[in-house]
């Protein structure tokens, strides 16, 4: 019974892992991020 515990705590941390780990790859843009590729796309016209 105890190892079904730790397999589920371990479960949601893998999880929340994975999902904060997407959050920082495609969510999280600030506005300095999407000045810096404002600029790119000047540059390249």
């Amino acid at each position: 019974m105890i190892e079904n515990i730790f397999v589920g705590i371990m479960f949601i941390i893998v999880v929340a892992a994975g999902i904060w780990g997407w959050w920082i790859e495609n969510g999280n843009s600030s506005s300095k991020d999407k000045k810096e590729d404002q600029n790119r796309k000047d540059l390249e016209q």
